[in-house]
């Protein structure tokens, strides 16, 4: 199971029209390219966590821009899509006493059979250990 760890950028916008679309346009710009996002909102506010590469023109982009944008490391990880995937890692990482604070993910476009979940943890370095020695039934 592939897995490392990120660095993720997280800032706070106005939750009105066109303001996600000034950060996307600000990133391509300057060749950042976005390749996870998390969008929620906060009554008036609205958070969005990025992993953009590079990271670190992201996030002198962002903060040239107006942008506060605030740094995590974060954990992204590869593995099948099978039912009961995100269960067993959550279960590994949980027995280990590592907490999941959130996590998003994507399953790829065209019937792939892997897809890619960012998780915010307890304890970064620890859950790569745990999610790296850690296998699926089907793998």
């Amino acid at each position: 199971m592939n897995c490392d760890l990120k660095r993720q950028l997280t800032i706070s916008l106005e939750n009105r029209p066109g303001v996600l679309s000034r950060v996307a346009k600000t990133l391509a710009a300057h060749s950042v390219n976005i390749r996870g996002i998390c969008v929620q909102d906060s009554v008036e506010q609205g958070v969005v966590r990025l992993l953009a590469e590079p990271w670190e023109e992201a996030l002198q982009t962002l903060q040239e821009a107006g942008f506060h944008p605030v740094q995590a490391d974060v954990v992204e990880l590869e593995t099948h899509s099978v039912p009961g995937a995100l269960g067993m890692i959550a279960g590994a990482l949980g027995a280990e006493g590592i907490n999941i604070e959130y996590a998003y993910g994507t399953e790829p476009v065209g019937g792939a059979s892997s897809m890619s979940i960012v998780v915010k943890v307890s304890q970064s370095e620890r859950a790569v250990e745990v999610i790296k020695s850690f296998e699926l039934p089907s793998e």
